[in-house]
């Protein structure tokens, strides 16, 4: 049996053998194999005040007669079993006694502003080196020797920083920036972070630390329950964030009568990859909640958390709809969630539409919804809306429209052979960006901005139908089109976009456009990204007419050796032209100087043996890329006086590296004012 820790006010010298006896306590670890001797007698003159005083026993009668002959000889109170001593809480149980130094810790980081710091799972970095000669700016030695001061009591029931704590310990004299940061590391590891306790039966009862304000448990696999127990007898008045993950074999954290007062001040609670648990107790002021890798099950228990701002729900298994009621009574759900959810095939409409608060709504990866409720449509306060990859969802067109024209900023992708929107799209006032792409789905992606009303299209092969009238007011200003095989013109409302800024147009080899209605599109818009095939149309003598173009790039091959990738890069205009053999005709030099390219990319052709006389007069040239011209065999002399030239990079030209070899080729002296030469 463990001995029994008991505690008493009692009129005790400081001196005494008792406080004596009673400090040696509480600098011991009780452990199982602990056996404390009963002291036999314990005599002093009384003092004036009343001092705390602690005892301990492992022979219950022996015990007994103890204490009443301390009372007898002593003026004493019996305040019960040791609770908390000296700064250590004592937990005595029927399986053992447990010391701990939680809250003491709590306020040390507190203390030290550590309290929002990332915990971490080694005290002291391995092979680390401290001299007391380091270079390093110096710091208070006064706040150093403080915090070390801290950590030496701490040390007392956490043997496993002992060696960290001493290491900075030979640094208190005159401590640096490096010592401080081994010190505040060492703050890091000693918040509150179960991992890894594969062969813990039982939690500890985290409810009695009064100052908690954030518990991790992850990793626990042989814990089932979760009750009593872990909430102990005064619940979490600090914890703001609980964090339940990997804990495979639990199966149900216990409801019971005034469980959720034990929860006054959490703020989000995260359950991760607790596949088989199934029931959680009413948290009725928790604010956020992310549940992942669960069973669908588990959201029955949401619909009581009727205080939630945020839900977060991702790959549930066995989960083709929301539970009946799970999201009914979430009257103040201002976002909600739903991602890799493949078996979810429907959502409750009639739930949705009394979310009078939602602001936020993501669907993604939810590959099985087939619908969407159109009760979406009526909430008010709605002002974004993700919809990703749910690639068997079908609209009503004009339902979508009045779903889109609500919101103010969204992302949606649809798939044309789902929703037909042939006239519809000049009724999108609020839409910004149009991607449109002939394969399904793979869409062009682009960064997720703040702001941002954006609808992509898939399996779209004509254009010139989605809109049938003039749009009125409209605010689009990026379109992409990406793919589209058998498209051979763009459509005609694309000169009444007023507001577009940006235009790509990739991966349309059939597209044949006159040169003059190319280079006035380009020159409508400030930035555009266009891949042309030179077999399709004739850009001899046009591309000085092109006053914005930034990147060209000329290709032999047809497609597919395109310099520049079409995602998200909107510094440049640029062009790209394949089956491009001929150079000289597509500018004159005298027009040469006057436009503002910056980037010019030569490659694959074959038959080139000279670069167009245009070159050297492109005063704003900054990079300058020959790839694969296996015939070519000098660089214009003019280049030298291309002053703004920086980057200059010749791969796969045999003759060019010859003669431009650094520093004992023959005309290395034409480039060598480039910055920087790459030359393989």
């Amino acid at each position: 049996m463990l001995p029994t820790v008991d505690q008493s006010i009692a009129h005790i010298a400081p001196s005494s053998p008792l406080l004596a006896y009673a400090r040696l306590l509480s600098c011991m670890r009780l452990s199982p194999r602990l056996r404390l001797p009963t002291p036999a007698a314990i005599a002093g003159p009384p003092p004036p005040t009343p001092t705390p005083s602690l005892y301990a026993g492992s022979n219950p009668s022996m015990f007994g007669e103890f204490k009443e002959a301390m009372t007898k000889e002593f003026e004493m109170t019996d305040i019960g079993l040791v609770t908390y001593y000296l700064g250590i809480e004592v937990n005595q149980r029927e399986d053992g006694s447990f010391i701990s130094q939680a809250g003491y810790a709590r306020e040390i980081l507190k203390k030290f502003r550590m309290d929002n710091s990332k915990p971490i799972n080694t005290p002291v970095e391995c092979g680390v080196k401290l001299s007391k000669h380091d270079e390093e700016e110096k710091v208070d030695p006064t706040f150093f020797k403080s915090l070390v001061e801290s950590l030496r009591y701490l040390t007392c029931t956490r043997p496993d920083i002992l060696y960290a704590v001493g290491l900075v310990s030979r640094y208190m004299e005159d401590p640096t920036t490096t010592h401080l940061k081994i010190a505040k590391r060492i703050l890091r590891y000693i918040k509150v972070c179960l991992v890894n306790c594969r062969v813990c039966e039982h939690i500890p009862p985290f409810g009695n630390l009064q100052f908690l304000k954030k518990l991790d448990l992850k990793f626990i696999s042989d814990i089932t329950h979760m009750g009593a127990e872990f909430h102990g007898y005064r619940g979490f008045p600090s914890l703001r964030e609980l964090c339940l993950a990997r804990m495979n074999n639990l199966e149900e954290w216990s409801e019971y009568h005034g469980v959720h007062e034990f929860f006054p001040k959490l703020h989000l609670l995260q359950v991760s990859d607790c596949c088989k648990l199934k029931s959680m107790p009413r948290l009725p002021r928790i604010q956020e909640l992310v549940i992942s890798c669960c069973n669908g099950s588990l959201l029955s228990c949401v619909g009581r958390m009727t205080s939630l701002s945020v839900l977060k729900v991702s790959q549930m298994y066995n989960m083709t709809s929301l539970p009946s009621g799970c999201i009914r009574n979430l009257t103040s759900l201002t976002e909600l969630k739903i991602t890799n959810c493949i078996e979810l095939q429907s959502l409750p409409g009639d739930e949705m539409q009394r979310l009078e608060m939602l602001r936020l709504l993501t669907i993604e990866r939810c590959y099985n919804l087939a619908s969407f409720p159109s009760e979406v449509g009526r909430l008010s306060s709605l002002c974004s809306l993700r919809l990703l990859d749910c690639h068997c969802i079908i609209f009503q067109p004009e339902e979508l429209v009045q779903i889109l024209n609500l919101v103010h900023q969204f992302q949606i992708q649809i798939c044309g052979n789902e929703v037909d929107l042939r006239g519809q799209l000049q009724y999108l006032h609020t839409i910004r960006e149009l991607s449109i792409r002939g394969a399904h789905y793979g869409f062009t992606k682009f960064k997720i901005r703040k702001g941002i009303a954006k609808l992509s299209i898939c399996c779209c092969d004509e254009l010139e139908s989605l809109m049938t009238a003039e749009p009125t007011n409209s605010l689009l200003e990026k379109l992409c089109i990406d793919g589209i095989s058998n498209l051979t013109t763009l459509p005609d409302w694309l000169q009444h976009l007023s507001s577009l800024c940006f235009l790509q147009l990739s991966g349309c080899p059939s597209i044949i456009l006159q040169p003059e209605e190319l280079v006035q599109i380009l020159n409508s818009v400030p930035k555009f990204q266009i891949q042309i095939c030179g077999n399709r149309v004739n850009l001899f003598g046009q591309l000085q007419h092109l006053h914005t173009l930034r990147g060209l790039s000329l290709s032999g091959a047809h497609y597919g050796s395109s310099i520049y990738k079409y995602l998200e890069r909107y510094e440049n205009s640029e062009l790209s032209i394949c089956c491009c053999d001929e150079l000289e005709s597509l500018m004159t030099a005298d027009a040469a100087s006057s436009i503002v390219l910056e980037e010019l990319y030569i490659d694959g052709i074959s038959n080139l043996t000279t670069l167009p006389d245009w070159l050297q007069h492109l005063k704003s040239l900054c990079h300058l890329s020959i790839k694969n011209c296996s015939q070519l065999g000098t660089l214009p002399r003019g280049l030298k006086n291309l002053h703004m030239l920086e980057t200059l990079s010749i791969i796969n030209c045999p003759q060019l590296k010859r003669r431009y070899e650094k520093e004992i080729g023959e005309d290395w002296p034409t480039i060598s004012h480039v910055s920087y030469v790459d030359i393989s």
